[in-house]
């Protein structure tokens, strides 16, 4: 493992992992509501473990978080680490998969398909996948919605995807009894939310629900679920160059 700096903060880094063959880049980046969270946390190894055992060079991502910056400092530091990975990474070949976890998947989902300015990191990958990802603010129970929000100091609703700039495909994976899911929304879940925005706009997604709470999709991958990685594998595959 090597670590690569991408800014001046000693947040501002990723751990770069390499396997013996080279199928592409996953890029990781941790979840914890952008309060909390670090590339070592036991859910974000099991990603890495599991991209790094099929081929895959993995990236994992650190950044600042609130309340010691504001956002959207969070994002902006993980749009700067992915611009870096690949700076440092040119001339990899194979497919590049961003592979966001609860805040990691919001932040990915943000930056690919709706950047605030316009522009954005759909260009560097091929693939999508959210585990457990925050879509909409109005989603959130009121308890965490304001937890957010007091700690980023944001006002606004900064995860809305009014405008979707990006055709990469996309594997949304959450949990059926997932506390952070709609509270009286239009759809029941963040994921189907995300669906609904992408697929009208010609994006291919797929959605797939597993059984527990806001963790279960990495559970199921550390336990081995046949099913969670079979569509994973199968969305790597159908999205290969």
């Amino acid at each position: 493992m090597k670590r690569v700096k991408y800014g001046e903060s000693e947040r501002n880094f990723f751990e770069l992992y390499s396997p013996r063959e080279k199928n592409g880049v996953a890029v990781v980046v941790h979840g914890g509501g952008f309060t909390r969270g670090s590339v070592s946390s036991k859910n974000t190894l099991t990603l890495v473990e599991f991209f790094l055992s099929r081929g895959y060079t993995v990236a994992n991502l650190e950044y600042r978080l609130c309340p010691e910056v504001k956002w959207p400092t969070p994002l902006r530091d993980i749009e700067n680490g992915v611009k870096r990975v690949f700076e440092y990474l040119e001339g990899v070949k194979g497919n590049s998969i961003y592979v966001g976890s609860s805040a990691g998947a919001t932040a990915g989902a943000i930056l690919i398909y709706s950047p605030p300015d316009g522009t954005g990191l759909g260009k560097y990958f091929d693939g999508f996948i959210g585990l457990s990802g925050v879509y909409n603010l109005k989603y959130l129970p009121r308890n965490f919605e304001e937890e957010f929000r007091r700690a980023c100091d944001v006002s606004n609703n900064p995860i809305e995807f009014k405008d979707i700039v990006s055709n990469v495909p996309a594997l949304l994976i959450h949990g059926k009894e997932d506390p952070l899911d709609s509270v009286g929304g239009e759809v029941n879940n963040h994921a189907e939310y995300l669906r609904e925005k992408l697929s009208s706009k010609g994006v291919r997604v797929k959605v797939l629900s597993v059984p527990g709470g806001h963790d279960a999709p990495i559970s199921s991958i550390r336990n081995g679920d046949s099913k969670v990685i079979n569509e994973i594998e199968r969305f790597l595959r159908g999205n290969s160059r």
